[in-house]
């Protein structure tokens, strides 16, 4: 039992400890679109037993004002709930607001949810989402946001 333990430990370790850009490669497929080169990426990540969430930031060269064509991400597995590209502000009301806005598991991850609420309030991007298993209940989340005043693109990828 302690061997099965350890590993265990060992495995979320080095999982915590990964800095691999789980969605580097689909942003094209995300905005609809190639934005070009990616000049700066940053990764934010909280995890706890069972719960995780991580924030990949995406900033492109290309600052022209760009309005993301069609989020494809995942679009063949049914059993997401899928929200494609919406202009912010994203409705206060919703549970998703509270999962990627008021996220308090860290610094970096409260900095970061504070960044994406001001695009929110400023209404200058977009938004998407993929929930599992409904909007009402999202357990498994994956939120888009597009900011289109710095060419930057969030996706946070959040369990709970």
């Amino acid at each position: 039992m302690k061997n099965i333990l350890f590993i265990i430990l060992v495995c979320f370790i080095a999982i915590s400890c990964s800095h691999d850009f789980m969605y580097a490669d689909e942003t094209a497929n995300i905005l609809g679109t190639d934005m070009g080169e990616c000049v700066e990426k940053k990764q934010v990540s909280c995890e706890a037993i069972g719960e995780w969430f991580i924030c990949e930031t995406y900033e492109f060269k290309n600052k022209a004002k760009t309005t993301p064509a069609h989020n494809s991400l995942y679009r063949t597995d049914w059993s997401w709930v899928a929200q494609d590209w919406l202009k912010l502000p994203i409705c206060s009301n919703s549970e998703i607001n509270n999962i990627v806005f008021n996220y308090s598991g860290s610094d970096k991850a409260k900095a970061i949810s504070r960044e994406m609420e001001e695009i929110n309030a400023s209404g200058c991007g977009y938004y998407s989402f993929l929930a599992k298993p409904s909007i009402e209940d999202p357990r498994y989340l994956i939120m888009c946001i597009f900011d289109t005043n710095k060419s930057k693109l969030y996706v946070v990828d959040a369990h709970l």
